[in-house]
């Protein structure tokens, strides 16, 4: 395997001058590893470490017929509008060439989820994809489009999202922001094993996101972390290392992830001490824990106890995630009923 953007060369080399050129992986004997040599004018070569520890001979002929010549920076763009000139950005990259789960992996989650996004007849926030050579490509992104940034709220960054490894996700550098809070609640929510991890400095398109002079938040979502499995890098990074069920679950996550930032609003209530709900047709008798006491660890999915949650944390000072937070219930049922208050009147949705 020719190493990208391998100088060209052509003669016989010495072993000892050949070894530094070739690139093996000890742990994958057998495995090709991904060696791009993108800013250094050199040559480099990824043989299986197996094949590397064969050649016995003092000199070899090297024939590497590259060509270097000037060409563009392509980035492919989508943009679906919503009700908001908010904006939310879905990043991902295609820099890798034949690795499947870094990273043609998060560009399937992502075009798939653009896909079903445009299929909605209305979304609140519009967003936007781009697919991009990692690093370099967020960088020229970011830089060509300063003005345009004033409108991002924040974004995810997708990689890795095929493996049959867990959810990771990467909270940005605030670890504060809408994105990174609408991710922790649907992890919570969800129930499966699942890992959150600090923001830090290494890592894929969200450190340029992240970093001083735009600080937009980014958190990245991704099954097992870049380094961490191993194949990693190499031939063995293929599409019999994905699964379907691994991509289709990170699409899930993903959506519901969206759902919330995409729902999540303020209501201001109209009444004052608790309404009465049967003369609106909305009560519901609460049916958690014995003689009818209120049992917070269990009241997620009750729809009376819900209905005691929106009366009394409705002030128009709480995002309807904050509430979701504290009191432990599924953001999507809470979204529901603080609907049926607003159906009738008795709360107003804050703008």
């Amino acid at each position: 395997f020719v190493g990208h953007y391998s100088q060209p060369f052509s003669g016989v080399v010495e072993k000892q001058d050949l070894m530094p050129h070739l690139n093996s992986l000890s742990h994958l004997p057998d495995a090709i590893p991904l060696c791009p040599s993108y800013y250094a004018k050199d040559w480099k070569l990824g043989i299986p470490d197996a094949l590397k520890k064969r050649l016995n001979e003092d000199r070899y002929r090297v024939h590497i017929d590259s060509r270097l010549e000037d060409g563009n920076l392509c980035i492919g763009e989508a943009y679906l509008p919503g009700r908001s000139e908010k904006e939310i950005i879905l990043t991902t990259y295609m820099c890798h060439p034949v690795m499947a789960n870094d990273n043609i992996s998060g560009v399937a989650v992502a075009s798939e989820l653009f896909r079903i996004l445009s299929s909605f007849p209305e979304r609140n926030f519009s967003y936007r994809l781009i697919i991009i050579p990692e690093t370099i490509g967020s960088i020229t992104f970011l830089y060509h489009h300063q003005p345009e940034l004033k409108n991002v709220i924040g974004g995810y960054n997708l990689t890795c999202c095929g493996d049959p490894g867990k959810i990771h996700f990467k909270q940005s550098w605030s670890g504060d922001s809408l994105l990174d809070r609408a991710a922790r609640k649907v992890l919570m929510d969800r129930e499966q094993d699942h890992r959150i991890l600090p923001y830090y400095l290494s890592g894929s398109d969200e450190r340029q996101f992240n970093a001083p002079g735009f600080r937009i938040p980014m958190p990245t979502i991704m099954r097992t972390p870049p380094t961490q499995f191993p194949e990693y890098h190499s031939s063995f990074d293929n599409l019999k290392f994905i699964t379907p069920d691994a991509l289709r679950d990170t699409l899930q996550f993903v959506l519901d992830t969206l759902f919330v930032v995409d729902n999540n609003r303020t209501y201001k209530n109209i009444y004052r001490a608790e309404p009465f709900l049967s003369d609106k047709g909305i009560f519901t008798q609460v049916h958690v824990g014995p003689y009818g006491v209120f049992n917070k660890g269990k009241a997620g999915l009750d729809p009376g106890y819900l209905n005691q949650i929106v009366i009394h944390e409705t002030d128009g000072r709480q995002d309807l995630l904050s509430i979701a937070e504290k009191w432990s219930c599924p953001f999507p049922e809470l979204l529901h009923a603080s609907e049926k208050f607003k159906r009738v009147d008795l709360v107003n949705l804050v703008e």
